[in-house]
């Protein structure tokens, strides 16, 4: 779904931009368009997802919360690779919380349907059955709740992942544990101490991060402390507050957005760098929101709530896509280069 909305809001902007300035080249258009989407996905990313999943607190704490304008603190002597421990283990939490079904909702939203993921694996039926087909997935991917973050993962991932005729699939979680060793990754309790906190010398020491009862089943798993996965060591921890992570996995996910962050000298927000957006096209790109992307790249979802990434309730209803007060549009007049006759 997202890749299908970021292409056609990349041909969206690409429209635009070629109204406005009708004497770029089809490259000064590819190009520019494909600066602005790359910078709409960051602020998202850091503006919208990044607080739906880690808490605005521990932003603030781990120096990556979004500004108000410009950032100044680009480090070129920091690495801005992949950490091995967060590619190979900690941001595969996400597996944790996929949902058994796919949701589907009409244009109404009066009714809600549910397929079974293990049965649209590489079958792409469900946005083929009508025009409207894409939108219904998206109103149901935006009404449904994730599954909750804790070690105990869906059957359709652990036992029929990517099954095709076959009764049975793989065995997702299973490949998440053994990735880690394929990688070499350090432990888990080599990565709790690094994180700060205390090593663990038995297994009982893990009291303050992992309930009682997943501490008997990594003893009954793991014959020392220092055998436990990294992965399953962090799926294991209680969930930090405002957090869908515990303290391992919220302190190594945070590392590397912030590296992500510091080291890219294109990141979209960077100041006085000679490829910096101006500081009006900066305000404008500040306004993107998951909301705004669903509403300006589909046909027929007319509402959608605020924060986009969380489901509707009370504090976050939803609205009509034509409230631009409400969910703001970047303006792209800002692109506008004056004529030479003007």
């Amino acid at each position: 779904m997202l890749h299908t909305l970021l292409l056609r809001e990349h041909n969206r902007v690409a429209d635009i931009l070629s109204d406005l300035n009708p004497l770029w080249s089809d490259e000064k258009l590819y190009q520019e368009a494909r600066r602005i989407v790359i910078a709409e996905i960051q602020h998202i990313t850091y503006q919208e997802w990044l607080p739906a999943n880690f808490g605005e607190y521990y932003l603030h704490y781990y120096g990556i919360s979004p500004t108000t304008l410009y950032t100044r603190d680009y480090n070129p002597d920091v690495n801005p690779g992949i950490i091995n421990s967060f590619g190979a283990a900690a941001f595969r939490f996400l597996h944790t919380v996929i949902s058994d079904n796919i949701m589907t909702c009409p244009n109404s939203y009066n009714a809600a349907y549910l397929y079974k993921l293990s049965d649209h694996y590489f079958n792409p039926s469900l946005l083929e059955c009508s025009p409207d087909s894409f939108d219904d997935v998206v109103r149901g991917i935006i009404a449904q709740n994730a599954g909750e973050s804790d070690p105990y993962c869906s059957g359709e991932i652990t036992n029929l992942l990517f099954k095709s005729r076959n009764r049975w699939g793989m065995d997702l979680i299973a490949m998440d544990i053994q990735r880690g060793r394929d990688h070499g990754i350090a432990s888990y309790n080599d990565l709790r101490e690094i994180c700060g906190l205390p090593r663990a010398r038995c297994f009982q020491d893990l009291a303050n991060e992992i309930s009682q009862d997943r501490i008997n089943a990594l003893q009954y798993l793991y014959e020392c402390v220092d055998d436990i996965d990294l992965f399953v060591g962090g799926a294991m921890e209680r969930d930090v507050y405002g957090s869908i992570l515990g303290q391992t996995f919220q302190c190594i996910v945070a590392e590397q957005f912030y590296r992500t962050r510091i080291s890219d000298r294109y990141f979209y927000d960077n100041g006085e760098m000679p490829h910096s957006f101006t500081s009006d096209q900066l305000k404008e790109l500040k306004k993107a929101s998951m909301a705004r992307l669903i509403c300006d790249n589909t046909d027929s979802v007319y509402y959608v709530q605020k924060k986009a990434f969380e489901v509707e309730s009370t504090y976050n209803p939803k609205y009509r896509c034509d409230d631009y007060n409400a969910i703001p549009y970047v303006d792209l007049t800002a692109w506008k280069q004056p004529s030479i006759f003007d």
